[in-house]
């Protein structure tokens, strides 16, 4: 989408967005598949923080790394942890009154976004 939006926006040609996507694609391809996964979310880190604690307990918060790499708000936050996904399910089960979620770049990519 965000190259789309810069091809709409004139900052670059279609041609140049096609090329930057493959390029994307094939780095992508390139990382060697891992046991970890990455979660945007749409909080605070404290909040996350607190998440975590109270789902997989207190000890569990201090193996997470929140990391903010991209603030588009104050509210978003990404975690970056290997760890299985029955962790990120029971996380996503927790607030999922409240969240919306969806697969993104492959099924170990997961996106959790407020509502």
């Amino acid at each position: 989408g965000e190259f789309a939006a810069a091809v709409v926006a004139g900052v670059m040609t279609a041609e140049g967005a096609l090329y930057l996507v493959a390029m994307r694609g094939r780095f992508m391809h390139a990382v060697p598949n891992s046991d970890g996964v990455m979660v945007a979310v749409r909080a605070s880190e404290e909040q996350v923080k607190e998440a975590i604690g109270n789902v997989l307990g207190e000890n569990k918060v201090r193996n997470f790394e929140v990391d903010c790499p991209c603030h588009s708000t104050p509210f978003e936050n990404e975690l970056c942890q290997p760890c299985d996904d029955d962790d990120v399910v029971v996380v996503v089960k927790e607030a999922q009154e409240i969240c919306a979620v969806a697969a993104v770049n492959g099924p170990k990519s997961v996106v959790i976004s407020g509502t």
